[in-house]
């Protein structure tokens, strides 16, 4: 692409985009840096609280300084069109290394999921005790500490991101009563059940994450959202040792107590846990660090590695007075990747001196990888970036050479042979000889293109983001319920299982709820993404 110009930055390159903002690889004018910059899609930018939500992770995360926390160095507008401008961080995120190490029959040592867990804590420990000028603390909670919202550069740190839905003192954008925020499946008793959170539920949030990168497999999996619900209010954490993996009995009994279902049974701050997990390090043979970790992921993504450095050096090669002339010009990037021949030697993350005390050694098969990404509240980000992931795995696992890209970059990579359109049928020489009338020809162009105008919208359509919302009607646990939105029936709640309704048009609704014979009514307001949760009786 084209270098754009936005305020004191240049976009250079999108990397990724979902139903609700999109990303790119930028370079500012201050300091010249390259920089990430996040801006609100143009449909978005007419919803008043997602655009709140938006300045709010600016404010919020702007104040924190920490080497654990993706900074946002800028909060800003133009012509009307929020966006924030974020630090790079050149890696991937947990869930896609913990993926990759899967598929290729390896785990985490106990050593590496000791240093990445209390380098989690001890970010969220800064943040939940922060404080702003006047010194009131700000009682920050991020809400949504998962894999995904992990990233590991290839540096070998450990960066959390995406405090989207951080619940913060200042915050102007609050969460209404009975809207859940965050994925299911790493929310705590007390998040799924809609009620008043402190820090402690983002303890038992790097509880979840710590257990899984230990098994390699979800937690909380439900066959369904609200069974994945229950699960999380339950709090019932099986031993490692029930799924093939166990583990050391220091490291599980950290995990059993930031796991705990009461809050107050958990550690009281997360600087606690760093110190339970840093004093499991101190009892290993060999302690992990951020060289290890930088080891392994670029062993892992090793290609990906290497195309991110090359995107990075062509971030940088020219000044950035020169990008600013060819984005006056209207020119694009001057290339200078390389053709990548993918048929050379796969990296080995067995390498008995490199990975030493990073991979455990081999055991059982671990089980299937986890899913790319869990039913998330509010935001589909992740949607596009896993197609093209998974197009990228195809292309770089075989095939012709193409061209080099960045890691995660969003634009569609195809082969020659992709590149080709659709195939052609085979032309007989007798058919050849045959003219057809030009106003044949005439009509078959104007099929095709209406063809592909409609293919056009229905595909654009296809990705825009989500414009409705999700119900769910919770009932006492013996109780049977029979659902009406807006007058109409919507279904039946059976032996305490909530309703989901799903695809319900943002704005205003009614609720009846009939338990044997008696309506309870309510008037709940749904906003795009939201899963409202209308609960008769709280779960014990």
């Amino acid at each position: 692409m084209r270098p754009i110009s936005l305020g004191k930055y240049l976009l250079l390159e999108r990397i990724s985009v979902g139903g609700m903002a999109e990303l790119f690889r930028a370079r500012s004018a201050d300091h010249d840096q390259v920089v990430a910059i996040k801006r609100i899609l143009p449909e978005m930018a007419k919803d008043r609280t997602f655009v709140e939500m938006f300045a709010d992770e600016g404010r919020i995360c702007g104040t924190l300084d920490h080497p654990g926390i993706a900074r946002i160095y800028e909060l800003g507008e133009v012509a009307g069109e929020p966006y924030l401008a974020l630090e790079y961080v050149s890696g991937v995120d947990l869930l896609r290394l913990l993926n990759r190490l899967k598929q290729r029959g390896q785990s985490f040592s106990p050593e590496l999921i000791g240093f990445i867990c209390a380098e989690i804590a001890e970010a969220l420990d800064y943040a939940h005790h922060r404080c702003d000028a006047s010194g009131r603390p700000q009682e920050i909670i991020h809400r949504d500490i998962s894999p995904q919202n992990v990233m590991a550069s290839f540096a070998g740190e450990v960066k959390i991101i995406d405090f989207g839905i951080a619940k913060a003192r200042q915050r102007s954008a609050e969460t209404r009563a009975g809207v859940l925020k965050g994925k299911f499946c790493y929310m705590s008793p007390e998040q799924a059940r809609g009620q008043p959170l402190d820090h402690r539920s983002d303890i038992f949030a790097v509880g979840i994450v710590l257990w899984e990168l230990w098994v390699g497999a979800r937690l909380f999996d439900g066959r369904n959202e609200f069974e994945t619900i229950e699960q999380v209010r339950g709090a019932i954490v099986p031993s490692p040792s029930t799924r093939g993996r166990p583990a050391p009995p220091e490291l599980e009994a950290i995990m059993q107590r930031a796991l705990a279902r009461r809050p107050e049974d958990r550690f009281p701050r997360a600087a606690d846990l760093a110190d339970a997990l840093r004093s499991f390090l101190r009892q290993q043979p060999r302690p992990a660090g951020s060289r290890d970790l930088a080891t392994l992921t670029q062993a892992a993504f090793g290609r990906e590695y290497r195309l991110e450095q090359k995107a990075l050096e062509d971030c940088r090669r020219l000044s950035f007075a020169e990008l600013e002339e060819l984005a006056h010009r209207g020119e694009a990037l001057p290339p200078t990747r390389q053709v990548v021949t993918l048929h050379e030697e796969k990296t080995q993350l067995s390498a008995p001196n490199a990975l030493q005390g990073v991979l455990s050694p081999p055991g059982p098969p671990p089980p299937d990888s986890l899913p790319s990404q869990p039913t998330r509240l509010g935001d589909d980000q992740d949607a596009d970036h896993r197609a093209v992931a998974a197009q990228q795995t195809r292309i770089l696992e075989g095939g012709p050479a193409v061209e080099s890209r960045p890691a995660g970059a969003l634009e569609e990579i195809q082969t020659e042979e992709d590149a080709g359109a659709v195939p052609l049928r085979e032309v007989r020489p007798e058919a050849q000889k045959k003219r057809r009338s030009p106003w044949i020809a005439v009509a078959i162009a104007l099929l095709v293109a209406g063809v592909t105008t409609l293919g056009g919208v229905l595909l654009l359509r296809s990705r825009a983001a989500p414009q409705v919302g999700t119900l769910v009607v919770a009932v006492p646990s013996k109780a049977q319920a029979e659902v009406f939105l807006d007058g109409k029936p919507r279904g039946k709640s059976r032996a305490g299982r909530p309703l989901i309704v799903r695809r319900v048009t943002p704005g205003k609704h009614r609720v009846v709820v009939m338990v044997g014979g008696s309506p309870t009514a309510v008037m709940v307001v749904l906003r795009v993404g939201e899963v409202h949760l209308v609960s008769l009786a709280s779960s014990p």
